[in-house]
């Protein structure tokens, strides 16, 4: 093992570690590296997707202690070393990621698919060994130099928080490797917020679910708004869509790269701090099933009634209120006066919009 090393303000520590049977491997860790005073391993394994083996490689946090609420950020780079000087080694980067009781970890599920592995031309094996170069840096824990994050709920559609804004404010930016918000609930499930830096140097914030049933099903889009001293026309606005299927799906935003992050000339940094607005919509989740028997069929579907829903809360238009802009789209009456109230616009066609612009729709629903 090596020295531990600062790359800029960031702790990393380096190890070679070699995997011998390799041919006969299921998995196996790493011993435990220490790392800003907490414990890191590394997880090799056989994977397989879609009838296919091959090497996988994670990082994991081998915090033991059930303190409440913990997280650590860390990244990690892999390097599968070739034992021929003629042929260059397989390597990947993980983005930071926010490690906590979950005992989730982060890296790669196919650094090298089985059958290059054993390529006896590219003799990334010898005797059955492999080896592996890695590396492992984790955010500082010093209270006076880390990055923290406070938010709080500026706006709730409805008890079911299907539309909901928070403010955002991480200090200490320009160290940030990532931060992660408490957990918050929509639609009645726990979620959380990161923001981090990627390794492709931008800013990005992360939204997971933290339940604790393992599949099911909802809608979700994402406004981020990174806010200017200079003003509004300064201020940067992303949204994106995602689908979650399963509770280890995440939803990631790319806000803006580093280096535009810091131009003074943005604003978007005062005192070495950032704020941002994030405003999230969800359906109400669905429990996914497994069983392909007890899927709807592609007749069913067809045969099941269309239905109307609004495209901000994704909840279908019954006898709620109604609304409609002056490019003619309807939605909930109260997702969209919130939002042309903070948007100014048509969420579908992004047509300028105005509260003076919405229009009751009266739907000729029966019993």
């Amino acid at each position: 093992m090596k020295e531990a090393n600062t790359i800029g303000v960031i702790p990393t520590v380096n190890f070679s570690f070699k995997v011998s049977n390799i041919s006969k491997l299921d998995e196996i860790y790493s011993p435990e590296y220490l790392v800003q005073g907490i414990p890191w391993q590394v997880q090799v394994c056989k994977t397989a997707r879609d009838g296919k083996d091959s090497l996988g490689i994670y990082l994991h946090c081998a915090k033991e202690e059930y303190e409440e609420n913990w997280s650590h950020a860390a990244f990690a780079k892999f390097k599968l070393l070739s034992f021929n000087n003629n042929t260059n080694p397989i390597q990947c980067s993980t983005d930071p990621y926010m490690f906590d009781d979950s005992g989730d970890g982060i890296g790669e599920q196919s650094l090298i698919s089985w059958q290059d592995l054993f390529d006896s031309k590219k003799n990334y094996v010898k005797n059955d060994t492999i080896k592996l170069d890695i590396s492992i840096a984790a955010a500082d824990l010093e209270e006076n130099t880390r990055s923290k994050i406070t938010f709080e709920n500026v706006d709730t559609c409805c008890e079911e928080d299907c539309f909901t804004t928070y403010r955002l404010s991480i200090t200490n930016i320009k160290h940030l490797m990532g931060v992660r918000t408490p957990k918050f609930n929509m639609r009645k499930l726990p979620w959380a917020l990161t923001v981090f830096k990627s390794s492709s140097t931008s800013l990005n914030v992360l939204l997971e679910p933290k339940v604790s049933v393992d599949k099911f099903s909802c809608k979700t889009k994402m406004w981020i708004r990174l806010i200017s001293s200079k003003g509004d026309e300064k201020s940067i606005e992303e949204a994106d869509n995602e689908t979650f299927e399963s509770a280890k799906k995440i939803f990631v935003v790319e806000v803006v790269s580093w280096d535009e992050l810091f131009k003074p000339e943005n604003g978007f940094v005062n005192n070495n701090s950032i704020t941002m607005e994030v405003e999230i919509k969800m359906s109400k989740p669905e429990v996914v099933i497994d069983d392909q028997n007890d899927r709807a069929t592609s007749s069913d579907c067809d045969a099941k009634p269309k239905k109307m829903e609004c495209s901000i809360c994704f909840e279908a238009i019954r006898n709620q209120d109604v609304s409609s802009t002056k490019c003619g789209h309807l939605f909930c009456k109260g997702c969209i006066t919130n939002s042309v109230k903070a948007h100014g616009k048509c969420p579908l066609c992004n047509a300028v919009a105005t509260e003076n612009d919405l229009r009751p729709v009266y739907l000729p629903f029966t019993n």
